[in-house]
C-alpha cells in the first residue's frame, strides 16, 4: 500500500495582541462552524488542583471581589486554534495573557458549531480557566464513527473517540503528524514548526467534518446533530436515541463534560456501513 501524503500546512492569521483578536474573531457570524482546538500546557503551573480545592478558591474570590478571577499563573490553554471554511486562526492566549470577548463570545454561541476531536474536554479547559461554556460543541470523533462504524475504533464503546489522524487519513487520504503535541507550548514563543502543526489540527478538522457531510448527504441518510453535539453548560448531556452520559461537573455546577458510553441503534449503524 503506498504511503499517505502529508496534509499540507495551510495559510494562518497567527494573533499575539487582543485587538488581533477582536478584529478578526469578529468576522465569525452566527450560523458558521468551525474547526476548533486547543493546545495546553501543565508544565511550570504546579501541582493541578483538586475539584474541592477549585471549589473553595471560587467561592473566596467571589465572596471577596465579587467575581472569578482569572489566574495566568494557572492557565493551562496556551493556543487556541479556529478554523472557518476560508480562513485560519492561531491565538496566541499564553503570550497575550488576555481572553478576547470575540472568544467567549464564538465559545459560548449556541449559533456557532465548533468542531473539533476531543472538544468535551476542551471544554472542560475553557470552564477551569476562564469559566466560560462551550456550547454546541459537536465532537467530530462521534460523528466520524457512526459514518465509519467498521474503520474506526472498531470493538470499542461508541464513548471512545477516533483520533483526528485516521479520521484524516479515511476521509481525506492523508497522514497527518501528532509528533509536536507534547511539546512546549506555554514558551512565550512557539517555533514556525509548533504554529504549522497548530493550523494543521484546526483546518484538518473543519476539512474532515465537510467531507462527512458530504458522504452523509451523498448517501441520503438523515443522521441528527444531536447524537454527537452537547452544550458544556447542560446540567444534563443529551444523545439523541441514548441518553447515558458518564461526565462530572466543574467547580460549584460547571459544565458536565461527557465521557459518553453511548450504543447506538445496530439497524442504524449497518444502514450507514452498508451505503459507503
Amino acid at each position: 500500500m503506498p504511503s499517505l501524503l502529508p496534509y499540507a500546512a495551510p495559510d494562518y492569521v497567527y494573533i499575539d495582541r487582543l485587538e488581533l483578536a477582536e478584529y478578526h474573531l469578529a468576522h465569525i457570524e452566527d450560523g458558521a462552524t468551525v474547526g476548533f482546538d486547543i493546545e495546553a500546557d501543565h508544565r511550570g503551573l504546579g501541582p493541578r488542583r483538586s475539584r474541592t480545592a477549585k471549589k473553595e478558591l471560587l467561592q473566596q474570590q467571589i465572596q471577596s471581589l465579587g467575581t472569578f478571577v482569572i489566574d495566568w499563573n494557572r492557565v493551562s490553554i496556551c493556543v487556541v486554534q479556529i478554523a472557518t471554511t476560508s480562513e485560519v486562526f492561531v491565538i496566541h492566549l499564553r503570550r497575550m495573557q488576555a481572553l478576547p470577548k470575540q472568544l467567549v463570545r464564538i465559545c459560548t454561541s449556541n449559533q456557532i458549531v465548533k468542531v473539533g476531536v476531543g472538544i468535551y474536554g476542551d471544554g472542560q479547559r475553557l470552564w477551569d480557566s476562564f469559566r466560560i461554556n462551550l456550547n454546541r460543541a459537536l465532537s467530530l470523533g462521534h460523528y466520524a464513527r457512526l459514518v465509519y462504524p467498521d474503520s474506526l475504533q472498531t470493538g470499542c464503546p461508541f464513548g471512545t473517540e477516533a483520533g483526528l489522524a485516521a479520521i484524516v487519513e479515511i476521509t481525506l487520504g492523508k497522514s497527518l503528524s501528532k509528533e509536536l503535541q507534547t511539546s512546549n507550548w506555554g514558551a512565550t514563543i512557539l517555533s514556525s514548526q509548533q504554529l504549522a502543526y497548530a493550523a494543521i489540527d484546526s483546518h484538518a478538522t473543519m476539512s474532515a467534518y465537510m467531507t462527512l457531510q458530504k458522504t452523509v448527504a451523498r448517501a441520503n441518510l438523515i443522521v441528527d446533530e444531536d447524537w454527537y453535539t452537547c452544550n458544556s453548560s447542560s446540567t444534563e448531556v443529551e444523545l439523541g436515541v441514548a441518553r447515558r452520559s458518564h461526565g462530572y461537573h466543574g467547580a460549584l455546577g460547571g459544565p458536565r463534560m461527557a465521557h459518553f458510553a453511548v450504543s447506538l441503534p445496530s439497524r442504524l449503524l449497518a444502514s450507514v456501513a452498508s451505503v459507503l
